[in-house]
């Protein structure tokens, strides 16, 4: 058997979108009542967009946050502290990130 060695392809298409904290406001969450938006920052287009609602899909950690456009709302409740609140933002950190790395890997290729 004739093994060869295949050069790896690499992917033109990186993302480094990313959560912007510092653009944090108290938002009204349809059925949920109270929430915050927070910005994000970098190139979002289908290919993340895909990824980003499989991700969501996926996983109860993650389907609180709901995306329009270029924020991210998610609801609290009224209870929740502000530390809370930087734990979900890390929560959505980790969702971005795994978005980024999923759609560099599925980006077309040339």
């Amino acid at each position: 058997m004739d093994i060869k060695r295949v050069p790896a392809v690499a992917c033109d298409q990186t993302y480094d979108v990313k959560v912007v904290r510092e653009s944090i406001v108290l938002a009204e969450v349809l059925g949920a009542g109270t929430g915050y938006s927070v910005e994000l920052e970098g190139p979002i287009d289908g290919t993340w967009l895909d990824c980003y609602r499989r991700l969501r899909a996926d996983s109860p950690s993650f389907f609180r946050f709901c995306l329009e456009g270029h924020k991210v709302l998610f609801a609290c409740r009224a209870s929740d502290a502000i530390s809370d609140v930087g734990m979900i933002l890390r929560i959505l950190d980790t969702l971005v990130e795994r978005v980024n790395e999923l759609a560099a890997a599925s980006a077309p290729r040339d």
